[in-house]
């Protein structure tokens, strides 16, 4: 923290607000409007906004770029994209992949791992596949973390089928003689 409290007005740049940040050695200052404070900027409200994509596409942060061999970055993209629309209830808040190659090779290709990390609002999810290729280890990945997802979805939730109470309270008016 840094005292006396710095302040910055709501029409300065991005670039003045981490110019004096950095001239205080601060990580945020508060916005203030007609001397009543409106918000907070932090280095990461800079960094976040640094990392979305021009076009408003979702940024994917990929570890191992250089492994995505068969695949295209945008393919990875919608692979993550995916699980965002698929849930409509859980939102997607940030997305890592990574792959890590091992020394095995299959006729020229080489073994991969893959693993997907999700922050969402619902918890983090992380799943990992191995395959040959990129696409391989990331259809793996994918498979195991949809299985994660719909496991946490059906959590705690009993499989047993209603006892006979709840049958006569649901249907006695049907069930009397």
């Amino acid at each position: 923290m840094t005292s006396p409290v710095r302040t910055i007005s709501p029409d300065a740049t991005l670039e003045t607000a981490v110019e004096e940040m950095f001239a205080i050695g601060g990580s945020s200052l508060v916005v203030t409007e007609d001397g009543h404070p409106h918000g907070i900027v932090t280095k990461t409200d800079v960094l976040d906004s640094l990392t979305w994509e021009a076009g408003g596409n979702r940024a994917v942060q990929v570890y191992g770029a250089d492994l995505l061999d068969d695949v295209q970055y945008e393919d990875v993209v919608a692979l993550i994209e995916k699980f965002d629309q698929r849930d409509g209830e859980m939102s997607l808040l940030d997305a890592k992949v990574h792959l890590h190659e091992h020394d095995e090779t299959l006729r020229g290709t080489p073994l991969l791992l893959a693993r997907i990390r999700l922050h969402t609002d619902r918890g983090l999810y992380i799943a990992s596949g191995e395959g040959y290729g990129a696409s391989h280890a990331l259809n793996e990945a994918r498979d195991v973390l949809e299985r994660r997802i719909r496991d946490r979805k059906t959590y705690a939730q009993t499989k047993k089928p209603p006892s006979e109470e709840f049958w006569e309270k649901r249907f006695g008016w049907l069930l009397e003689e």
